[in-house]
């Protein structure tokens, strides 16, 4: 009894980790900014990653080229020291009033620009800070400029004039350390005898540029006067602003340039789509660009103020692009006409497929989709490129209201072209071979593909023409009139004419009965006044 007892007492007895110590009360802090109760934890501690061998030699190569590109200004920099240095020696005596004493000049000898140019042209600062080819001088033929004492008039003759010799001075000549020697085949002019002096001072604009060595030996060729011409027609060129002041990222839009040259690029677009419509709608890159410089001059021409604004790049290519989307244009909307017109059914049954097929293979049999009636059981046709469809598509693509290309630009459309009509054609041509399958499925019109069937139906339109040209400038000039009175507009512009001659004369009858300071006279509304 006594031995259980005291194994339950020992294993009953407890250790001091086992006893819990009431937490410690926290004094109340003075504030909430008061932080010295806070627990400070150690700084954490990280191991840095070593750098690779690679990383570590390309530090060194940077930090090895840098030290030379600082070794090298640091050169470059006590050169120009010494030159500030010399120039600050020569520096000429100057007055109590801070001006060169006119004394400073009387020891100078008369000589040309030429003597001290290689000294002076090798202060480009521009140049010694940057590496390169040293620094060359272009040849440049001898000038004298004069100079005048402090007081005297400054003479209104042009810079490097020569003045004439006088008896005193004739059949004197000096040649001064830089002037060409006596068996020159350069003239030299006699210097008169005069207080004025010369002096070396070239002009700024005479010093000569840096040129690189591999460009010493090439010559620049004279300028003939036509390309002189075409400079200076070049620079009287009002430059084309872009609306936010600088050329704006992406693709060239109409919107980038400011309001006035926006008008003249929507004008000229509008002008180059006529061309595509009435002249050629292929033209090759070297026709394109000659239309849109003509375009542009005609457009600048006919404003008001006839300034003739810059063509750059950008600008052609912009107008350029319209030249696809123009040719879509006509090609989209004939997309949509063209079933109606010709009787294609859209649909999956095999039935309606059949039909699209046998309607298919009736049009494109010798082009009988263009004629104004033809009979595909006894084929007889008639009506040559007079289908009804074809005027439809002609009114709605550039006569569709007084706004259209038509309307506006009637010069281009009176009588309808032959190079519209044949273009019609081929838009015409390449909707029906979408059916050619019995479903429609459409494809891309591209000018490799089109082109030589364009030049095909042109070619069809000029020989029927020839066999009887008034017949068909009559029904060209027919469809013409037709489509702008569908559009709403004039057949005749209607402008402000001045009065008949007798119209005017019964105005001056009718003046010299009258005074028109009286008021018994009519005031207009049948009422005389008394």
């Amino acid at each position: 009894m006594s031995k259980r007892t005291t194994s339950n007492n020992r294993n009953t007895s407890v250790s001091d980790d086992d006893i819990l110590v009431p937490p410690s009360k926290k004094k109340p802090r003075k504030s909430r900014d008061d932080l010295t109760e806070n627990e400070v934890f150690e700084e954490r501690t990280r191991t840095v990653r070593q750098r690779s061998e690679k990383q570590q030699r390309i530090d060194a190569e940077g930090q090895q080229r840098k030290t030379m590109e600082l070794q090298n200004l640091r050169r470059q920099n006590k050169e120009l020291r010494k030159l500030l240095a010399t120039s600050e020696a020569t520096v000429q005596p100057r007055t109590t009033e801070g001006r060169v004493s006119p004394s400073a000049y009387e020891h100078l000898p008369v000589e040309s620009e030429d003597e001290d140019e290689e000294e002076t042209a090798t202060a480009n600062l521009h140049s010694a800070f940057r590496k390169g080819s040293p620094i060359m001088q272009t040849p440049r033929p001898t000038r004298i400029n004069l100079l005048r004492r402090e007081g005297d008039p400054i003479p209104s003759t042009p810079r490097n004039y020569v003045v004439p010799p006088t008896p005193a001075t004739e059949g004197r000549q000096h040649y001064g350390p830089s002037s060409p020697a006596p068996h020159s085949p350069i003239p030299h002019s006699p210097i008169p005898q005069s207080p004025t002096l010369t002096a070396n001072t070239p002009h700024p604009r005479e010093l000569s540029s840096p040129m690189p060595q591999n460009s010493q030996q090439r010559l620049r060729p004279e300028r003939s006067s036509s390309s002189i011409a075409s400079t200076v027609a070049t620079s009287t060129l009002k430059p084309a602003l872009f609306r936010a002041g600088e050329q704006p990222k992406g693709r060239p839009k109409v919107h980038d340039y400011e309001d006035y040259v926006k008008s003249l690029l929507i004008e000229a677009i509008r002008i180059f789509e006529c061309f595509l419509y009435t002249i050629n709608p292929f033209p090759n890159p070297q026709e394109t660009g000659e239309w849109v410089r003509e375009i542009w001059r005609m457009v600048c021409a006919a404003r008001e103020d006839p300034q003739q604004y810059e063509l750059t790049d950008r600008m052609i290519q912009l107008i350029i692009t319209r030249k696809s989307n123009a040719r879509g244009d006509v090609v989209d909307l004939a997309r949509t006409l063209t079933p109606k017109a010709y009787h294609f059914q859209a649909g999956d049954k095999k039935n309606t497929e059949r039909k699209n097929l046998q309607c298919y293979r009736e049009l494109t049999d010798d082009s009988a989709f263009h004629y104004k009636t033809f009979d595909a059981v006894s084929d007889t046709r008639s009506g040559f490129s007079q289908h009804p469809y074809i005027f439809e598509l002609i009114q709605k693509a550039f006569f569709k209201n007084t706004r259209s290309l038509g309307v506006e630009f009637r010069k281009y459309f009176d009588p309808i072209p032959m190079v519209t009509i044949a273009f019609v054609l081929t838009a015409i041509s390449a909707n029906i071979n979408e059916w050619s399958t019995g479903k429609h499925i459409q494809t891309h019109f591209r000018e490799s593909d089109q082109k030589d069937i364009y030049l095909n139906y042109l070619g069809d339109l000029q020989r029927w023409e020839k066999s009887a040209p008034q017949v068909v400038t009559n029904i060209r000039k027919k469809w013409h009139d037709r489509a702008r009175r569908i559009a709403g507009a004039m057949i005749d512009d209607a402008v402000n004419r001045s009065v008949s001659e007798n119209a005017m004369k019964a105005a001056q009858l009718e003046l010299q009965g009258r005074s028109g300071l009286t008021d018994s006279e009519d005031d207009g509304d049948g009422n005389v006044d008394e």
